[in-house]
């Protein structure tokens, strides 16, 4: 018997050019990514995806945390709150983590290998820094998709349309 498709919105606020930026108020127990350069990359690319069950600025006091090896300004970290269901557990963080990360294969995250063994869709909705829906997507590589779908077998994805701009 084949599991039933959960399915996660995820509204990312960013792109935080700096820890400092993260502040107590971006309440945690979401997704979060890692996007730049680290020392000795020329190119931006994905560097970490992770979860945290804490807020934001207390998961990234680790000094062994990914995100200091982050070359700012140029490099960015953007929080995924979760926006549906408004209630969850641990697992679903873990799916939709592990779906991301088997898709955008960042450099640091070593569960990028596997393929998550339930199906999953993850909608991403871009948001500004203060929660603030933006009308068009950020500039980030086709493998972060508005929707990431896994079946078990293949990948379906796509970007949304705005549609009723003036």
């Amino acid at each position: 018997m084949k599991s039933r498709l959960k399915t996660v919105i995820i509204n990312w606020h960013g792109p935080f050019r700096s820890l400092e930026d993260i502040t107590p108020e971006q309440k945690g127990n979401g997704l979060y990514f890692l996007w730049g350069k680290t020392k000795g990359q020329k190119n931006h690319r994905f560097q970490y995806i992770g979860i945290t069950e804490q807020n934001f600025t207390d998961r990234f006091k680790d000094p062994n945390h990914r995100c200091h090896e982050l070359r700012f300004p140029e490099s960015s970290i953007w929080l995924g709150h979760i926006h549906y269901p408004s209630r969850y557990k641990r697992n679903l963080l873990e799916l939709g983590e592990n779906c991301l990360c088997h898709f955008a294969a960042p450099d640091k995250n070593k569960n990028k290998l596997y393929q998550p063994r339930k199906p999953g869709c993850i909608i991403s909705q871009w948001c500004t820094q203060e929660g603030i829906p933006r009308l068009r997507r950020p500039s980030l590589p086709d493998y972060m998709p508005e929707m990431l779908w896994w079946d078990t077998e293949r990948w379906r994805t796509g970007n949304m349309k705005v549609w009723g701009l003036d």
